[in-house]
């Protein structure tokens, strides 16, 4: 057997361990003994900055998993580069289980679409657990006259709304283009990096909604 397949069976048992844990920190149960795994500390890679939902899910897992394996599970926050710096830095860490990777629509959707990355997410990766889930939502200062989807209709067919979104590409922004394209709307869209930034810049008045 040759290293790299060495390498990647041991890489496979540690991820079917660290996926038994994660289930137990959910109650869910398992029978999977967890050997010597892990000796030392885990890093969690999140290619989002702190503050949003990415991270808080990153946070509660780690906690919750951490417990139950007795090793802490460091958040890493990787933001910026279309998610091609994170999503490398770990590809480029040993294949042991000790450096494992928050799913992203962006990292493994969105920008392999759009554009040449050098990482394949089919045959680079390997899922093993499914973790907290958010959906995208509309949201106003609680000052704005748009106090019901109804009120936000009748102010977008009358006038072209800013809309805030993280990114361009991000499921903010294509949550908010297929609404537009639902009910025959248009918005200025109004990209502020961050889903905390986005917060800031509604209740700072930059934009009138924001996803």
């Amino acid at each position: 057997m040759s290293q790299k397949m060495k390498a990647r069976e041991s890489f496979n048992m540690n991820l079917i361990k660290m996926a038994a844990v994660a289930t137990a920190a959910l109650g869910l149960g398992t029978g999977v003994a967890l050997a010597e795994y892990p000796e030392k500390p885990i890093t969690l890679v999140v290619s989002f900055a702190a503050g949003g939902n990415a991270d808080i899910g990153a946070r509660l897992t780690a906690e919750a998993a951490g417990a139950e394996l007795g090793v802490p599970i460091n958040v890493v926050n990787k933001p910026g580069g279309a998610h091609i710096p994170a999503t490398m830095s770990v590809l480029e860490e040993d294949a042991d289980g000790y450096t494992i990777f928050q799913w992203s629509p962006p990292s493994f959707m969105v920008v392999p679409l759009t554009r040449e990355v050098p990482y394949s997410p089919r045959e680079d990766f390997i899922p093993f657990y499914a973790g907290p889930t958010a959906s995208n939502a509309l949201y106003v200062r609680a000052d704005s006259p748009l106090q019901t989807f109804e009120d936000f209709l009748e102010a977008a067919r009358s006038e072209k709304l800013s809309m805030g979104v993280n990114n361009l590409g991000a499921p903010p922004n294509l949550s908010a283009v297929q609404l537009a394209s639902e009910f025959g709307l248009e918005f200025k869209t109004i990209a502020l990096r961050t889903v905390p930034a986005t917060m800031t810049g509604l209740i700072g008045g930059q934009v009138d909604v924001g996803v």
